[in-house]
């Protein structure tokens, strides 16, 4: 699988300690168990976000082409996974010709996709944040289209950078296994090299530009925060953009804000579980070069597969984080699978409750008159919480 690597030369005596056999009989119990339920709830999940984002009212946002595409690409990786699982219980499917290359193929295009479509669009959620009149000038076509072309493009890419593993990976035997799913020696050399070269492009370039933007996009929206509370305090702001029906808003400052919420918890989650295998991955990388040497190498492989356990649970909990962040998601889900009636009322409800906050603000504002010149200085004061 992508994120963890073959170490053959783990000794016997490393296997044979009493706390390494312990540790590995509660690894394949706890696989045994968790993969096939995350295998079945994240497919579920991720079939609904599909169908949420592309036939609800955010199929018109960019960002829904990315989490479809993410949805998509999360789902192979379970499939994947779901294949390798099966020699737990006695059908072994990976470690057969083709199979083994094809599943191994499949699982690094599927992580590749995942951690560079999180890439994508915390980028764009950057742009929107912090440049939005910058990002119109510069982008001429919509942003759906900007979003399909750099989800062709990245899934060109992946499918032609891990093409050398039909190459790299096969079947061999090992003892006292048997046939095994495995790198096959003859390019050893050649799989250490892209092995590097893959921990770069997949791992290191991602992650570092996910933090990094993320520690922006945090900064803004706390920037954006405190100025639009104190404009709402001030009356300067009318409450009624909050309240508004969902079916007349509009791209407002508030929406933004709400798809950038969601968004910055998605790629945080994906950087927090996606971290530990990282890293481990690179520990691993040292210690084949001999770099570092670790006096329980039995040990160290337990503890990459516990990290990797955090790093498969990645693919199946999107739609779980897109229902606790995103407000305007909870919506589109009710609003395709909810009875009509109810929809009906809750929007009954929502314009009611519209009107009171509206003669709220009216009679505030002919208490607090906001001169033209007040308008104008508080146009300024939200242009400027742009972060340059």
């Amino acid at each position: 699988m992508n994120a963890t690597i073959i170490t053959p030369n783990v000794s016997a005596n490393d296997i044979e300690q009493p706390g390494a056999i312990q540790a590995d009989q509660t690894l394949i119990l706890f696989e045994l168990y968790y993969t096939p339920c995350l295998v079945v709830l994240g497919v579920l999940g991720n079939s609904l976000s599909v169908f949420v984002f592309l036939k609800s009212k955010l199929k018109k946002l960019s960002s829904s082409y990315y989490l479809a595409a993410l949805a998509f690409s999360d789902t192979f990786f379970l499939i994947a996974l779901f294949l390798t699982w099966l020699s737990l219980i006695g059908l072994d499917i990976y470690d057969k010709p083709v199979a083994c290359e094809v599943i191994i193929y499949t699982s690094s295009v599927s992580a590749f996709l995942s951690v560079w479509l999180v890439l994508a669009f915390t980028a764009e959620r950057f742009l929107a944040v912090g440049y939005p009149f910058q990002r119109q000038t510069v982008w001429k076509v919509s942003h759906t289209k900007r979003a399909k072309t750099v989800i062709f493009i990245l899934l060109i890419l992946a499918m032609l950078i891990y093409t050398p593993y039909f190459f790299f990976a096969g079947v061999r035997v090992i003892e006292p296994r048997g046939p095994t799913c495995t790198m096959m020696k003859e390019w050893e050399n050649e799989m250490h090299i892209f092995n590097i070269f893959d921990t770069v492009v997949t791992y290191v370039i991602p992650v570092v530009g996910i933090a990094v933007l993320n520690v922006f996009i945090s900064r803004n929206m706390w920037i954006m925060a405190k100025v639009r509370k104190r404009l709402i305090n001030q009356g300067s702001i009318p409450a009624r953009e909050e309240a508004a029906p969902s079916h007349k808003k509009k791209a407002t400052p508030l929406n933004q804000y709400k798809i950038t919420k969601m968004l910055l918890m998605v790629s945080t989650t994906c950087l927090c579980l996606n971290l530990p295998s990282y890293i481990m991955r690179l520990l691993a990388g040292f210690i084949e070069s001999n770099y570092i040497i670790v006096p329980n190498l039995a040990t160290f492989i337990i503890a990459q597969q516990y990290c990797l356990q955090l790093f498969n649970t990645n693919f199946g909990i999107d739609f779980v984080l897109y229902c606790i962040s995103g407000q305007n998601f909870r919506k589109a889900v009710r609003a395709l699978f909810c009875p009509r009636p109810f929809r009906r009322r809750d929007t009954a409800m929502t314009e009611s409750r519209t009107q009171s906050i509206g003669s709220s603000v009216m009679s505030r504002k002919k208490r607090t008159p906001v001169s033209s010149d007040n308008q104008e200085s508080v146009s300024t004061q939200i242009i400027a919480m742009k972060v340059l």
